[in-house]
């Protein structure tokens, strides 16, 4: 593979695509809300029109200017319209290397490979647009000890898929509910562009219909709409999930238009989280993340190993994909003098909402519900928090909205520490906290109100070398029902 060798063609209807993609909030506002009178209306689409064609030919003269070629151990990719630029990666440097379709790529059987390295942004190692067998034949030339023999696709230890009425009860229950929620109010809030409010003010007169059943109507209709776009967005990301096991990495692959394949070596897990949405929780459903060192674009990550599974699967999922992480740690919990600061952490906030909304509206009032909600919320938050440590491993379980165990391997922790203000020192609490390396700042993962002694145990463990057993008296299993 010495000899300079070209994408496929359809990787300049890609860059045009992708350049679209892109931009695609001001194109759309440029196009539809430039302007409401006709003749300028239709000035803006021949504009729109003449962009996406000077964009078409843009991207056949970067198709025809850039060539790729694998030597020495080395991928040599030189691109450029005006100015000429060569970009050189070596095997060694290589943290990881994806390979994803596109839409348009899937319709001509094509992939794209991302190869990913420490320092740099992935786009510049892209190739975007070859066949198959081209990109098992590049992955296996850059990975260690590739040859040109070797060429070809290494088989899974073992493969997971995530079935339809998974996917659908994961779909339904997604936590990206309150994101679609704000997508919705947003795109709301621009009606003024295509309604104003007089019209809509004669619209309720003729109707007859009261501004406060009005008002219920719009936030259930907006309701309803947030949870379809989030059941159908988390359809289209995870459709097809499968997880795969090799002997150095796990694949991950998923994805209904664009399907993703998605590399994650075992050296760069960072932690394993297991997280129980408010809503999965009582189906005895979860959902497995894992942090990761960063590389490339991303520098860092929290990606999701596997959308849903059932805690009672939990167990043998984790020997089986992630033998190195022990689950099996007993914890402390906060005592029961803690649980005060926990109602306060939920009550005050709480509070702060209702007094000036039931002062302010006319049924203001019924936000007084929210109160039990809040007791509620402190009391699960007491009751779910624990910490643990067994066989180099810490394992920390807390809630906010969600309930989450973080499992931390204790040579991956970058930094630990505990905290605690005037207020906890007078009862003898602490927060214990661990952080790391993911994302910029790194992943945090805390419980509060702990026992002192038990905190500063937790937070010696971080340091020493030998462990002598037990980290309390009285422990209970920090996975309960597993």
């Amino acid at each position: 593979m010495s000899e300079p060798k070209r994408q496929h063609p359809v990787a300049a209807i890609s860059m045009v695509m992708d350049t679209i993609k892109e931009n695609l909030i001001p194109f759309v506002v440029i196009v539809i809300l430039g302007g409401r009178a006709d003749d300028t209306q239709t000035y803006y689409t021949i504009g729109a029109i003449l962009l996406i064609v000077a964009l078409l030919v843009s991207g056949i003269i970067s198709w025809l200017r850039y060539t790729y070629r694998i030597e020495d151990g080395e991928l040599k990719i030189e691109y450029g319209v005006f100015v000429r630029k060569r970009h050189f990666v070596q095997k060694d440097r290589i943290q990881v290397i994806d390979i994803s379709a596109g839409i348009i790529q899937r319709l001509f059987g094509l992939v794209s490979v991302e190869v990913q390295t420490a320092g740099e942004t992935s786009a510049e190692s892209t190739i975007s647009a070859v066949t198959h067998d081209e990109a098992d034949r590049i992955k296996s030339l850059l990975s260690n000890n590739g040859t040109d023999e070797e060429a070809g696709v290494v088989e899974p230890k073992s493969e997971l898929h995530l079935k339809k009425k998974d996917l659908l009860i994961a779909a339904s229950t997604a936590g990206s509910f309150g994101i679609a929620l704000s997508i919705i109010g947003t795109l709301t809030s621009q009606m003024n562009q295509f309604i104003s409010d007089t019209e809509i003010y004669n619209y309720l007169e003729n109707l007859e219909i009261p501004g406060t059943s009005f008002a219920i109507m719009i936030i259930a209709v907006m309701v309803v709409l947030a949870w379809l776009l989030s059941l159908f967005g988390t359809i289209i990301k995870h459709s097809g999930f499968s997880l795969a096991r090799r002997k150095d990495e796990l694949i991950i692959s998923r994805g209904l238009f664009e399907r993703t394949q998605l590399t994650i070596p075992y050296h760069r897990i960072q932690a394993v989280r297991i997280v129980e949405g408010i809503l999965r929780q009582p189906f005895g459903y979860a959902t497995v993340y894992v942090d990761s060192a960063g590389y490339g674009d991303e520098a860092g990550t929290s990606t999701i190993l596997f959308p849903l599974i059932k805690k009672s699967d939990l167990r043998d999922f984790i020997r089986q994909n992630l033998p190195d992480y022990e689950i099996g740690a007993t914890s402390v919990t906060p005592p029961l003098r803690a649980i005060r600061r926990y109602l306060i952490r939920t009550i005050v906030p709480a509070l702060v909402l209702i007094i000036p909304v039931s002062i302010i509206f006319n049924y203001g009032y019924i936000s007084v519900i929210l109160l039990p909600l809040a007791i509620w919320l402190g009391i699960k938050r007491y009751r779910d928090a624990g910490a643990g440590y067994a066989k180099e491993t810490f394992i920390l379980r807390y809630r906010n909205l969600a309930k989450t165990t973080a499992i931390v391997r204790k040579k991956c922790i970058q930094a630990a520490s505990t905290q605690s203000i005037y207020f906890q020192r007078r009862i003898n609490l602490l927060n214990f906290i661990i952080t790391v390396a993911s994302g910029k700042a790194g992943a945090a993962f805390s419980v509060k109100e702990l026992d002192q002694d038990v905190g500063n145990n937790l937070f010696s463990r971080v340091s020493s070398k030998n462990f002598d057993g037990s980290i309390a008296d009285k422990e209970e299993n920090i996975l309960p029902g597993w």
